[in-house]
């Protein structure tokens, strides 16, 4: 009987050196699935930021494409305003002056000094004008 107890006694001990092995074995092994884990997350969000950059850096080439369209849009018409012999005067939605051709310079005089004068005090000054004439 004393062999089964020493066999019985090593049995218990080995199973018990097992599972302390299997519990180690568990925690690496869910340790490097937590790293695996991370891992991906790190690597997905890295892919969503690197679309999300990229699709910034097509509307922004959109984006410059259209103001260098615009701007020769601008300046073809700053040359047409420019070399046309009629006054233009360009208003904001206040009235207020924004642009005026050489032309108007020259018709509306010294009084374009201030280019913040609203179009519609000169004009009552020249129909004032010309009902004294």
């Amino acid at each position: 009987m004393s062999e089964l107890s020493t066999t019985t006694h090593t049995n218990s001990s080995d199973v018990s050196g097992y599972v302390t092995r299997i519990n180690r074995l568990g925690a690496v092994v869910d340790a490097f699935f937590s790293r695996v884990y991370i891992a991906l997350n790190r690597r997905a969000r890295l892919r969503h930021e690197q679309r999300a950059r990229l699709e910034l850096y097509r509307q922004n080439l959109a984006m410059q494409h259209q103001l260098t369209q615009r701007e020769k849009e601008l300046e073809r018409l700053h040359g047409i305003v420019a070399t046309i012999k009629d006054g233009i005067v360009m208003l904001d939605l206040d009235g207020n002056i924004k642009d005026i051709n050489q032309a108007a310079r020259h018709i509306l005089g010294a009084q374009l000094e201030n280019s913040t004068v609203e179009l519609s005090s000169l004009v009552g000054q020249y129909q004032e004008q010309d009902r004294v004439s």
